[in-house]
């Protein structure tokens, strides 16, 4: 996984971890927790399906069940995530999507997201959508291949 990330359009920290054998104490093997730094603002609340909370003090508060992005603001990026919000999950594109079937990565699971183009004046000819929401079940750590 680690390889594969490194392979794609993005800005990733990789922290290394290592796990320890519980009966014996050796190294099992070296992981990285992968910190995705590529944020971008880009949440199309018209291709969205949310509903609206209002909280006293906060604001309103959007609950989103299926995300819509303006891929023009997302500058080709293979994987990324939406700036200012609390819990979000990672955005792929159909590069890093195509990539990790091939590879056969196990424990992603992809979920299809909407896309809309802002139309921003300088947009970029050769631009790489992002069409998938990325969840790891287990967890964020990916092992060194």
């Amino acid at each position: 996984m680690k390889t594969l990330l490194e392979s794609v359009n993005t800005d990733i920290q990789f922290i290394k971890d290592v796990i320890k054998e519980t009966n014996n104490g050796e190294d099992f093997k070296q992981y990285y927790v992968a910190n995705i730094i590529k944020v971008v603002d880009a949440l199309c609340l018209d291709k969205s399906q949310y509903f609206e909370t209002e909280v006293e003090g906060i604001g309103t508060v959007y609950t989103v069940s299926k995300y819509g992005i303006y891929a023009d603001v997302t500058n080709g990026a293979d994987v990324f995530e939406l700036s200012n919000r609390q819990e979000i999950p990672i955005f792929v594109s159909e590069i890093f999507k195509d990539l990790s079937e091939k590879e056969y990565i196990p424990g992603i699971s992809l979920t299809e997201i909407s896309v809309a183009m802002l139309k921003l004046k300088n947009k970029v000819a050769n631009l790489t959508l992002p069409t998938h929401i990325m969840r790891k079940s287990n967890g964020s750590i990916c092992e060194n291949d």
